[in-house]
C-alpha cells in the first residue's frame, strides 16, 4: 500500500507534500527535524529506529544544530540495537538502562557485561545494519526530500 501511496503522488502529482520517506509513507508524527532525519536515515526509516518524534519533543524551545540531532539519534539508534536483540518493548525503553541490563545479565549468570560492552554491540549491530542497507543499493543522495519538510511548511 505503501508503493501505491508513493507512485500515485508521482502520477497524479503532490510530490511537494507527499510524505514519503526512502519509499516509505511517513510511519508516525509530524514532529519536526529529528522526525525527518530519522525517517530519511533510520536503518528501517521507521519511528521505532530512533524515536525521533521524542527527541523533537524533548528539543520543543531549544536551540539545537543538526548535528546535535543526528549524534542523539545514531546513540539511540544503537542503544535500540540493545533493546531489541533482549527482545524489549520499546515502550518500556526507559526501564531498561544500561545498568538495569547488565544486572539482569549478571542474574542470569550472563555476566562481565558493562554498559561500554553494551554500547559497543549496539553500534556493531546498527554497523552491520546500515553495511546491508548501503550494500543493498541504499544511497542517501538519492532521498527525496519533500519540498513540505525543506520549505518548513509544518502541514
Amino acid at each position: 500500500m505503501v508503493f501505491v501511496r508513493k507512485r500515485a503522488s508521482s502520477v497524479y502529482g503532490g510530490q511537494d507534500y507527499a510524505l514519503a520517506f526512502g519509499g516509505n509513507e511517513m510511519p508516525e508524527y509530524h514532529t519536526g527535524i529529528a522526525c525527518y532525519v530519522n525517517n530519511l536515515t533510520g536503518a528501517r526509516h521507521s519511528h521505532l529506529d530512533s524515536a525521533g518524534y521524542d527527541l523533537d519533543q524533548k528539543l520543543t524551545g531549544q536551540e539545537f544544530s543538526v548535528e546535535e540531532v543526528v549524534e542523539k539519534l545514531l546513540k539511540e539508534e544503537e542503544w535500540r540495537q540493545i533493546l531489541s536483540s533482549l527482545v524489549v518493548c520499546f515502550f518500556a525503553r526507559k526501564v531498561y538502562t544500561p545498568e538495569v541490563i547488565t544486572k539482569a545479565l549478571d542474574a542470569l549468570g550472563i555476566g562481565n557485561w558493562t554498559e561500554e560492552k553494551l554500547e559497543d554491540l549496539g553500534r556493531v549491530i546498527h554497523r552491520a545494519k546500515m553495511d546491508f542497507k548501503f550494500r543493498e543499493g541504499f544511497n542517501l543522495s538519492k532521498l527525496r526530500i519533500p519540498k513540505r519538510i525543506s520549505n518548513g511548511v509544518d502541514s
